[in-house]
């Protein structure tokens, strides 16, 4: 046997052990994968209930890495939820180098967590979290958000110099930040475009002028000021050429500006200078027949140029400006802000203290403050689901405490004479008292997973555009995970609805009030979130929601936007008389008859009853009508009185909220309801039947889609509507600006 003296063994055992440390020491140094910016909304601006962008960036380790990236915020109710694109691409990060990666996800809160999770198919790679004093504060779903983009620093003094509500405004310098995707801008109320520098406007690639055109197809509202470069951002070759009133002619310049002072209604004169050439220093982009209605013209010698313009586009709407606002010399007129604000009356419209007032009010008592919270109330409506009143719970707890204390006492002295026994009773009490309300509430809450369905599907005939939303109450009988996606299944065999997608996701309840997103909440304790993944790059994969946790005799709230194309541009045929009333006819071109159908052109509602399936009616001056504020207000009228139909805001007819939400502006707004309609906004029609559209409303028997769920469902209830807005020809000019005048005492309506 070796034996080594003491030194030497040291010296051994030290230059064996040596490589280990040394591997284990460079190891230890070896840098990974980090998160160095995060970037939430539009310059930090984001509403919680929407979808919203988020784009972080990441620096490279030491070695590259191909992951994909999730972001996991809290829901309406509290619970994580992961947002990833189905079949997303792996994101590329190069070792050293730093790399954005743009995703989106939708806020539940207006300050909670956010965590950001990469992974391969080995390891997660990133793990960061940032706390709520970390993140943007989220604003609330009733909050007006403006974004801008172009170089007009100042926009937001303007705008909140003539409002008397605040609107939050996010002014961008670039459109690097813009969203790739339509349900980017889902939270911004109104988009402003101002093009004094061609070349910000210009940077916008293919892939964000599709996005920004979907999203005003599906219901935004999008103000373009393009005057001087409108050659460049309009002409053939423009990025800007589709969002155009029409055909873009040349630029000319302007000298007039008296209707502009006057629209304005101003007194201060805007002042028109000339350059050296003589030429007047305010530039016009002259459109040829622009479509919509011209708001404002201006007369240069026998030439009226429109000004404003405000257009139809899909189901959203373009106000177009035919100048600069940000260049002089209109950027040193002192009716600028007079100026954009009519322009925001259009996109935001308009709200009194008295009417905000009263729809504070309406939470105290009924817990919501927006129609969409009064349709979540409907749909909590489940059939053979019975909710036990408080009453009885007060009455059962009244009988324990009664049973256990006095009754017990007399019982046992006066009968039992042995006081010792209530050892036994009162388990046996208790026992009784646990088992009679669990054998109760399982006989009145059902043991069947059930889903009720509302949905609004938009056809618009000239652009041939589709679009579907739908709400969904889901009802679980047990504690459980669910998976969740939608199939469209639009009742036309003979045109079919093309190149669809949809988007799944949670629905929130907006305002205060307990439950609610804006409403303070600790965190539920949950680790494990569950999944939403959200359609990318034209992928076939289907939008899904993936182990959403629900609780026994517990509700989920849900919700799906989808779109597409259909082609039913043979399905009306409808002209407008001088007195206002519609003549023609219009086609069902569905395979399921329209019941409840009326058709709206205002100032009237044409009552049509039922349209068998592919069958054709006709419009004429013997049709059922009436007045359209009139209908919508279920206004009475009579010799002896004037009667208007207050709102209920305990309603819960689903028929008669999803009316109101589809034309809440036409009945008067929040002044008759006296509650918001800002949550789900775009389902508001109002302005299409006041801008020279018709709108047919009709419900049909079959589903236009369907939530799937992994469990089976039972005794499922589902209200289907369908709006087609229907071109209307005029047999008369009205008026050279080819404005529809509307008489609002007829129309019963306030918008302006």
């Amino acid at each position: 046997m070796w034996h080594f003296p003491g030194k030497l063994y040291w010296w051994v055992l030290l230059l064996t052990l040596s490589p280990s440390l040394v591997h284990h020491q460079a190891a230890a140094v070896e840098q990974s994968a980090q998160i160095t910016d995060l970037q939430i909304g539009f310059n930090g601006h984001y509403k919680v209930g929407y979808w919203t962008p988020v784009e972080f960036t990441i620096r490279g380790g030491d070695r590259s890495h191909q992951c994909r990236c999730s972001v996991i915020v809290p829901d309406a109710d509290g619970l994580p939820a992961s947002f990833e694109p189905v079949d997303g691409n792996r994101l590329q990060i190069p070792a050293g180098q730093n790399v954005t990666y743009r995703t989106y996800a939708k806020f539940g809160r207006i300050q909670g967590n956010l965590v950001v999770v990469c992974a391969d198919d080995q390891q997660q790679l990133i793990h960061r979290e940032f706390s709520g004093s970390q993140i943007p504060v989220g604003l609330s779903t009733n909050s007006p958000l403006v974004v801008h983009v172009g170089d007009w620093p100042e926009i937001e003094r303007s705008i909140q110099a003539t409002q008397r509500r605040h609107i939050n405004v996010a002014t961008l310098e670039t459109v690097d930040s813009l969203p790739e995707h339509w349900w980017g801008y889902e939270g911004v109320d109104t988009l402003i475009i101002t093009c004094g520098d061609p070349e910000i406007i210009a940077a916008l690639n293919s892939v964000q002028v599709d996005a920004l055109q979907k999203w005003i197809q599906m219901g935004g509202k999008l103000i373009l000021s393009v005057g001087r470069h409108a050659e460049q951002l309009l002409g053939p070759e423009g990025i800007l050429r589709e969002l155009s009133p029409g055909q873009f002619l040349r630029t000319v310049d302007q000298c007039q500006t008296i209707e502009l002072e006057n629209f304005a209604d101003v007194s201060h004169q805007l002042n028109v200078g000339r350059d050296a050439l003589g030429r007047c220093e305010l530039d016009l982009a002259l459109i040829q027949q622009p479509a919509g209605i011209i708001e404002l013209a201006e007369r240069e010698g026998p030439e009226s140029r429109p000004v404003l313009v405000r257009q139809n586009y899909g189901l959203g709407q373009v106000v177009f400006v035919a100048i600069d606002l940000n260049q002089s010399p209109v950027k040193q007129w002192e009716g600028r802000e007079r100026l954009l604000a009519r322009l925001l009356k259009w996109t935001l419209g308009s709200e009194t203290e008295q009417t905000f007032s009263a729809s504070i009010g309406a939470v105290k008592h009924t817990g919501y403050n927006d129609l969409s919270g009064q349709l979540r109330s409907a749909l909590d409506q489940f059939q053979n689901i019975v909710f036990v009143p408080y009453w009885v719970v007060a009455v059962l707890v009244l009988l324990y405490l009664l049973l256990i204390g006095p009754f017990d006492y007399f019982f046992l002295r006066r009968f039992a004479k042995r006081m010792e026994w209530t050892w036994l009773t009162l388990p046996l009490i208790v026992a009784a008292f646990c088992l009679i309300p669990y054998a109760l509430a399982k006989h009145l809450k059902g043991e069947r997973f059930q889903m009720n369905q509302v949905e609004i599907v938009d056809i618009d005939i000239d652009s041939r555009f589709v679009r579907g939303t739908t709400w969904v109450h889901a009802y679980s009988p047990t504690t459980s995970s669910y998976d969740f996606s939608t199939q469209i299944q639009i009742p036309c065999q003979s045109n079919p609805v093309d190149h669809h997608t949809a988007l799944i996701s949670w629905q929130g309840l907006p305002g205060t009030a307990l439950g609610s997103m804006n409403a303070a909440s600790p965190s539920t304790g949950r680790s494990q979130p569950y999944s939403i993944r959200f359609p990318c790059d034209h992928s076939p994969a289907r939008s899904q929601i993936t182990e959403m946790p629900l609780q026994i005799w517990s509700t989920k709230s849900l919700t799906a936007r989808w779109w597409g194309e259909i082609d039913l541009h043979f399905m009306a045929d409808l002209r407008s008389q001088v007195d206002k009333q519609l003549r023609g006819s219009v086609l069902n071109p569905l395979d399921d008859d329209l019941t409840e159908c009326y058709l709206y052109y205002a100032p009237w509602a044409y009552q049509i009853g039922r349209i068998p399936a592919n069958r054709t009616i006709t419009i004429n001056s013997s049709s059922a009508r009436r007045n359209l504020r009139y209908k919508l207000t279920r206004r009475t009228l009579s010799e002896e009185s004037n009667n208007m139909t207050p709102w209920d805001e305990y309603s819960q007819s689903i028929p008669r909220i999803v009316e109101m939400m589809m034309f809440h502006e036409a009945a008067g707004g929040e002044s008759y309801t006296g509650m918001f309609n800002r949550y789900q906004t775009f389902v508001d029609l109002s302005r299409h039947i006041t801008s020279g559209r018709a709108v047919l409303v009709g419900r049909t028997s079959q589903p236009a889609s369907s939530f799937q769920c992994d469990h089976e469902s039972d005794s499922n209830q589902h209200w289907t509507f369908f709006r087609f807005v229907l071109p209307v020809s005029h047999t008369k000019p009205v008026g050279q600006t080819n404005r529809l005048q509307i008489d609002t005492e007829l129309a019963g309506s306030n918008i302006p």
